[in-house]
């Protein structure tokens, strides 16, 4: 079967000839972090009502690395190559097709500035994305081409940005238990910095929210990981309540009144409801007044 060639976002316009085709998704977030077989779903759909019938959706991918800036003229873009082929049925007059692809069939056959795009998705700058472009072979022998507005963004984020609320709470002023539980404590919003750092903002335990930017601190993800890093995202120091940080590592002696440093401080991902959970410890030291430490432990549960 010889192919024609031809540009429209459908595959004519008039239904006897051929019907609509469409994605559900033109924007998919892609979460850094969800591993290497998450898959990322759409769905294709045909109006198969007329004479000549999809045969086929050809899906194209490529690549945009932001560079970790704002400006478009700083992206570079990779070249595009086929990501898959979809084989559409024609034996009803609306057809609908899940789809789904994981980060190596992103990745695969795409290069940028001579190199393989990044193996691992750490890499990758919060703002790239990938676009998807989609092809149609009718029954006819056209090949009908996306002019744009026909194309889906995978966007990169993060997972564990987001809003979580409180479901386990301690808090130890100088050895003495405070008596605020976590059903006092309010949402806690958290904020991606880059592909593997996050914000807490203007919340330090039962402390806040603050009206600035007083009470928020850092902490990165590795795998299951958290670790709290020494300095904040513009490289001073990193406090708690306006005081020295302290966590598990850096301050053992303090924080053993919690018991659980030996199995906090990790991410448990829930893939089924999303409940994604964060068991941490942290701290701060107080150096004048009433000195010593101050320690915390909470469970965090995304909303």
């Amino acid at each position: 079967m010889s192919c024609e060639r031809e540009k429209g976002d459908y595959l004519t316009g008039n239904k006897n000839v051929g019907g609509l085709i469409g994605v559900n998704k033109q924007l998919v977030a892609y979460t850094i972090g969800n591993g290497t077989t998450f898959q990322y779903e759409n769905v294709i759909t045909a109006d198969q009502s007329g004479i000549v019938k999809v045969l086929k959706v050809n899906v194209y991918k490529s690549y945009t690395d932001t560079q970790g800036t704002a400006d478009p003229a700083d992206d570079l873009v990779s070249n595009e190559a086929l990501l898959k082929t979809i084989d559409l049925p024609s034996n009803s007059a609306s057809v609908v097709v899940p789809f789904g692809v994981t980060y190596p069939e992103l990745i695969q056959g795409l290069t940028i500035a001579g190199a393989p795009v990044a193996p691992v998705d750490t890499d990758l700058n919060i703002g790239d994305f990938f676009t998807l472009r989609y092809e149609q072979l009718r029954s006819d022998g056209v090949l009908v081409e996306s002019a744009g507005t026909l194309s889906t963004k995978v966007a990169v984020g993060t997972r564990l940005a987001g809003s979580y609320k409180c479901i386990n709470y301690a808090y130890y002023r100088l050895g003495v238990l405070s008596p605020v539980t976590f059903a006092q404590i309010p949402t806690i919003n958290i904020e991606s910095v880059d592909a593997t750092t996050y914000k807490v903002v203007r919340q330090f335990g039962q402390f806040g929210p603050t009206a600035t930017d007083q009470n928020n601190w850092f902490f990165t993800v590795i795998g299951n990981n958290i670790t709290y890093p020494a300095n904040d995202a513009g490289g001073a120091g990193q406090t708690g309540n306006d005081q020295p940080f302290a966590t598990c590592a850096t301050n053992a002696a303090d924080f053993a009144i919690l018991g659980n440093c030996a199995t906090s401080n990790v991410v448990v991902l829930d893939n089924v409801a999303g409940k994604d959970k964060l068991f941490m410890n942290f701290g701060y030291i107080t150096g004048t007044g009433a000195v010593g430490p101050r320690v915390f432990t909470w469970t965090l549960e995304k909303l």
